[in-house]
């Protein structure tokens, strides 16, 4: 095979999944408030990680959701997805 087959490879490899999960890392350390401008936030990882008691389920749902679960159990989901 020769290089120039090799580096369009890497090229369109990084293009389909590199760049992507770049901004999807980006943008979870983002939030736009009311839509208006963009802040710099770390409440979904505090949220998500940090020893608390679970968020009160909505009332519209009966459905679990990561912010209501333990935070045990949201450890092992993240240990799980990687």
């Amino acid at each position: 095979m020769n290089r120039a087959a090799v580096l369009v490879s890497v090229l369109v490899l990084a293009l389909l999944s590199v760049l992507p999960m770049t901004r999807t890392l980006a943008e979870s350390f983002v939030e736009r408030p009311g839509g208006g401008p963009a802040e710099f936030t770390l409440r979904w990882y505090k949220e998500a990680f940090v020893a608390a008691p679970p968020r009160p389920a909505d009332e519209a749902t009966t459905q679990e959701t990561p912010a209501t679960r333990p935070v045990a159990a949201r450890w092992k989901l993240l240990g799980n997805s990687v």
